[in-house]
């Protein structure tokens, strides 16, 4: 009885250890190409570092070929930067949401080269001193006449859905409502709110 109480008891501490011992972190790897070559003879130095706080994580140096290898990193997201010597060529956002190891590769588009781009404007002219910053424009009867209207029937209903707090039914009834078409009935003074629906 003594023996099963004791392995019962080992049992239940055992229990939070082993839960407690889940895997809760990975491992990042990539490559490092400058330029569409792998970085031979630089020495690039990468730093890991969480996206929430901006504290480096995890700092290491690529090989001659460009391999790279973080490990025991938490799950989370983390920005990898790239430092050739003081300056930042690549910062690339990861995310580390399981123990499966993550890989990336990053590539520069440094090597590649652009024809120079001129921008030309003509000089600056300053503005005509006639002081006049609007424009006015008067409707004529022409101008009237080519302004969209309603067809026959539907005028006075165009006349209305264009009223605020008038919406329009799924039957094609027209209801007046309150502002933000809520519905809202005023009887001398007294807001009404029963029988509000559409069968009363």
């Amino acid at each position: 009885m003594l023996a099963r109480t004791l392995s019962v008891c080992c049992l239940a501490m055992l229990i939070p250890l082993l839960l407690g011992a889940q895997v809760h972190s990975s491992s990042v790897r990539g490559t490092v190409r400058l330029g569409g070559s792998q970085a031979r003879s630089l020495r690039l130095r990468l730093v890991l570092r969480e996206v929430s706080s901006g504290a480096p994580i995890a700092t290491t140096t690529a090989d001659s070929s460009g391999n790279f290898a973080f490990h025991g990193v938490p799950f989370g997201s983390y920005d990898l930067q790239v430092f050739e010597g003081a300056r930042i060529p690549i910062v690339a956002r990861i995310a580390v949401r399981s123990a499966i190891p993550v890989w990336i590769e990053l590539d520069t588009l440094r090597s590649y080269t652009a024809q120079p781009i001129a921008v030309e404007s003509p000089p600056w002219q300053e503005p005509s001193s006639s002081g006049q910053t609007t424009t006015h424009w008067f409707f004529s009867e022409e101008d009237r006449t080519l302004l969209p209207t309603p067809m026959g029937q539907r005028a006075i209903e165009a006349v209305l859905m264009n009223t605020p707090g008038v919406v329009p039914d799924e039957d094609g009834r027209l209801h007046i409502r309150g502002e933000s078409a809520q519905l809202h009935y005023v009887l001398d003074g007294i807001p009404i709110t029963g029988n509000m629906t559409r069968v009363y």
